[in-house]
């Protein structure tokens, strides 16, 4: 039968905002009013379906995240969880150029490196047995990166400010998948490995306060920005695993990620 002509439903994780850090510090030089920085920032998110479960009257569970998807089928309950981990280090170098007295920009070049991990583990059952799967890509990349900011300045140490900024990186990723179910009567292992060089592109936008103490010896700035990241071709979780997996097309290999960012920075 054509599966355009069969009734689907997709079972999707669910959407959640995870927590990260990051750590930053940098130089002012007196000269040309140049700053250099360096900033190390991590995140990680872990979600999961919420577990269905069906009877047979209502059709079967496709294991789409399985080689063999007829292994040991047809199943009618899942789970999976997925989670991600980035590491970056970003080493830059700005300078502020005033436009009037409300408005600044700022240019800014660097290095961006990256390690980045994520795992998918899905487990479908019937009765009488299951299948587990699991795949996991690891990578390191690094590259240059551009940004170009400004600020508004709107009164009583106030600011509004949008950024952009484009990193262009060398990929080297390594994937691993494999599948079992408990009896041992069914195994499969795959192991990859793909170099590419891939755009990333980052837009945010926020607000910001900032004010002088001890006489101008410290300064406390404080800013609430969103964020917006697309991470194009670095998505290759699944992507190796296409040529072998029946019925199944991934959209895109590109990443999006979002969310928002809390920031406190001290000069002095």
């Amino acid at each position: 039968e054509d599966a355009s002509s069969q009734n689907w439903e997709v079972v999707s994780l669910e959407d959640r905002y995870q927590f990260g850090g990051s750590f930053a510090g940098g130089y002012h030089f007196a000269h040309g009013d140049w700053r250099a920085g360096l900033q190390y920032t991590y995140f990680g998110s872990r979600t999961s379906s919420p577990g269905t479960e069906i009877s047979s009257s209502e059709g079967e569970i496709v294991p789409l995240w399985a080689a063999d998807q007829r292994a040991g089928g047809p199943y009618f309950s899942e789970e999976a969880r997925w989670t991600l981990y980035r590491h970056l280090i970003d080493l830059d170098l700005s300078r502020r150029y005033y436009v009037g007295q409300l408005l600044a920009a700022s240019a800014q070049v660097g290095l961006r490196a990256i390690l980045f991990s994520q795992k998918y583990q899905a487990e479908y059952g019937n009765a009488t047995t299951s299948l587990t799967t699991q795949t996991q890509t690891d990578s390191w990349s690094l590259g240059p990166r551009l940004q170009l900011s400004s600020s508004w300045f709107i009164g009583s140490g106030l600011e509004l400010f949008f950024d952009i900024a484009s990193t262009l990186s060398y990929v080297d990723c390594d994937a691993h998948h494999q599948e079992e179910d408990p009896l041992g009567s069914y195994e499969l292992q795959l192991n990859a490995k793909d170099v590419r060089v891939c755009p990333t592109q980052e837009m945010s936008a926020g607000i910001g306060w900032g004010a002088s103490f001890l006489r101008h010896a410290f300064h406390l700035h404080v800013t609430l920005e969103y964020t917006l990241e697309t991470l194009y071709g670095q998505n290759v979780l699944r992507s190796f695993l296409e040529p072998i997996v029946v019925n199944f097309s991934r959209g895109s290999d590109d990443l999006t990620l979002q969310g928002f960012t809390l920031s406190v920075r001290s000069d002095f």
